[in-house]
């Protein structure tokens, strides 16, 4: 892939979770390595990057570095406007896992669509938060997304 692009994705640290969010923190991380488009606002022809993503109570920080390793950037966005998108993704996750084992299709399909569009409008909202220290497109935006919802659950 060419272009702007993420070569390595990292979480500095990450609490413990049940073994699915984990496998989603696995596959998450894969595809944003597999398929991103990521650039920093500042240096946007500075590429491939290095993400290391880190939580804490308050904040969510991306600390970019060149392929290197050298930092380059640190941004942080706050918790509180991401937290109640995660803790719904979350839930309507949980909810459609919970449903491929026992409802009809009907009730399936509308669960998927529920989280599909959630997840959508969480991307696109992360890609505006981010939009004055990263260009990113949305799909790698989505991603990001999964990956934060997995940093609290």
């Amino acid at each position: 892939m060419s272009g702007p692009r993420l070569i390595s994705v990292a979480l500095a640290s990450a609490p413990e979770v049940p073994p699915e969010t984990e496998q989603d923190r696995r596959v998450a991380i894969f595809d944003l390595e597999e398929h991103n488009s990521f650039a920093l606002a500042a240096e946007p022809s500075l590429t491939p990057l290095r993400l290391t993503l880190s939580a804490d109570r308050d904040a969510v920080t991306f600390a970019v570095a060149d392929e290197s390793g050298t930092p380059r950037a640190a941004f942080a966005i706050p918790r509180a406007r991401i937290d109640a998108m995660a803790r719904d993704y979350r839930d309507l996750c949980r909810a459609y896992a919970s449903a491929v084992k026992s409802l009809p299709p009907a009730r399936i399909a509308a669960l998927d669509a529920a989280r599909r569009a959630l997840h959508d409008r969480a991307g696109a909202d992360l890609q505006k938060r981010l939009a004055a220290h990263a260009i990113l497109d949305p799909q790698t935006a989505r991603r990001l997304f999964t990956l934060i919802a997995t940093l609290d659950p």
